[in-house]
């Protein structure tokens, strides 16, 4: 008895895996891998930038010496040029936020915008301006007298004609190549102008010169 009973339990125990592996065959087990954010480290973007107070365009951004070692760079065209270096400056962390560490001088927040002086060193601390949420605009601006604050705009992809506004850098994330940003002093309501056509172009060559390099 002992020893069809032992039979009995191999065959059931043979059936079962006979049954099990065709299963398996039948349905595989697949395995999805998330892609990586982007930048990636290796990775080359470019930006086109613009500063508008009031209506007007105070200063252009100094360009980045090419002693400083950083992730994002400016030409002096207002293009930057976004290389995350290590993981901490890539994906999610490529940020203006990140931008706005690597240039002196460059504040924007829900109170307080300040202006990078072009007309100094890169590497001052001094900032041409400091504006103030609620600061009247300037006489002689586009909107003389009127009460402004401070705002960031951004076109994340070069057919994109609505920009989202925000004060918070760090939710701007350069994850897609050739976006328009503008840091801005503007009345409630006015959206600031995007990059100019100049601007823009200069970003388009080098995004270009970039991809020919790469593929040769």
């Amino acid at each position: 008895m002992n020893y069809y009973g032992v039979l009995g339990i191999i065959m059931v125990l043979g059936l079962s895996s006979i049954v099990y592996s065709r299963y398996e065959y039948q349905h595989p087990t697949t395995t999805t891998v998330a892609a990586a954010v982007e930048p990636t480290v290796g990775t080359t973007y470019y930006a086109a930038l613009n500063m508008d107070v009031c209506g007007q365009t105070p200063a252009s951004f100094a360009p980045t010496p090419s002693s400083v070692g950083s992730s994002m760079t400016v030409s002096a065209t207002n293009i930057v040029k976004i290389e995350p270096l290590s993981p901490d400056q890539a994906g999610l962390r490529s940020t203006l936020a990140l931008f706005a560490e690597q240039y002196p001088s460059l504040t924007l927040n829900s109170s307080r915008f300040s202006v990078p002086n072009s007309a100094t060193k890169y590497v001052s601390v001094v900032p041409l301006a400091t504006h103030t949420a609620g600061e009247l605009c300037p006489a002689g601006s586009k909107y003389a007298g009127q009460k402004a604050y401070p705002v960031v705009a951004y076109w994340d992809t070069l057919a994109t004609v609505v920009p989202v506004t925000t004060t918070k850098l760090s939710s701007v994330h350069f994850g897609m190549n050739k976006m328009r940003v503008t840091f801005g002093f503007e009345p409630k309501g006015v959206t600031p102008p995007a990059p100019s056509t100049a601007t823009l172009q200069a970003m388009l060559a080098a995004a270009s010169a970039t991809t020919s390099t790469t593929a040769g």
